[in-house]
């Protein structure tokens, strides 16, 4: 059984991530890519918009203590384009408060999802989410609330044979911040965002096609999270209390792991 610690971010002041989605046309192939990389994976579930009904998709989930991944299908992503996050979700207390501290920011519809497991592997989860309008960063950031009930129910959490624990951020190449970056850092928890000249993201990740992204973990154990790699015949390099996964496979983006207390 799967689940996630629900991040409590308005008591440290800022909105911290709460997930971020990756889409792949072979969902089955995406959730091994992740495997790979020594995560574990749930099972299948499935997205529907009370507001959209006509709207729905098929998605796993890598649950971390803080934090989580959406791997979801995207049919209509060309076969040969790598896996890459096309947003990130920040959680708040509510939609009302939100909108309340980012009162300068325009921000989209509210838009409601439901999320129900095929196999009952955790009850239903409803949320709401909010996109900004701003550019903040390469990427749509928004504000995403659902109810605080995971604790309370008593569900195991994950444990992942590479160690990670967290989702930090995500690091860019050749890119610099948007011009609303620096207000919306007093709301939202960017401080997981590294910048990165072309040539530096390009050693740690390679010469990826399109955007230059990776994903950022935090992890127990740097011996754990190399073991991952070695059993999957992943490449990898180490620097700086950090190992550092070039895309490859069917992920357009790269993966960073870093050592607790050296993020």
């Amino acid at each position: 059984m799967f689940t996630a610690t629900l991040s409590s971010a308005w008591t440290t002041g800022v909105y911290e991530i709460d997930h971020i989605p990756i889409g792949h046309q072979d969902l089955s192939r995406l959730a091994t890519a992740f495997e790979a990389l020594g995560f574990s994976v749930s099972g299948l579930c499935r997205y529907q918009s009370p507001d959209y009904p006509l709207e729905s998709w098929t998605c796993r989930a890598v649950f971390l203590e803080r934090g989580w991944l959406d791997l979801q299908s995207d049919p209509d992503r060309p076969s040969s384009h790598g896996a890459v996050p096309h947003s990130c979700l920040f959680r708040a207390p509510s939609l009302i408060d939100a909108a309340s501290e980012l009162s300068t920011f325009r921000t989209g519809p509210v838009v409601r999802l439901v999320r129900d497991w095929e196999n009952q592997e955790a009850p239903p989860l409803d949320l709401r989410w909010v996109s900004v309008l701003e550019r903040v960063a390469p990427l749509v950031l928004a504000l995403v609330d659902y109810p605080a009930a995971d604790d309370e129910q008593g569900l195991s959490k994950p444990r992942h044979p590479n160690s990670a624990t967290r989702i930090l951020g995500l690091a860019f190449g050749d890119v610099t911040p948007g011009p609303a970056a620096d207000v919306a850092a007093l709301s939202l928890s960017l401080s997981g965002f590294r910048y990165l000249p072309r040539r530096v993201f390009e050693e740690r990740f390679g010469a990826v096609e399109g955007g230059m992204v990776a994903l950022r973990f935090e992890v127990a154990s740097l011996e754990d999270a190399a073991c991952s790699m070695r059993k999957s015949g992943l490449s990898f390099s180490v620097a700086d209390h950090a190992i550092m996964v070039p895309a490859q496979g069917v992920l357009g983006c790269g993966v960073e792991f870093t050592l607790a207390g050296e993020a």
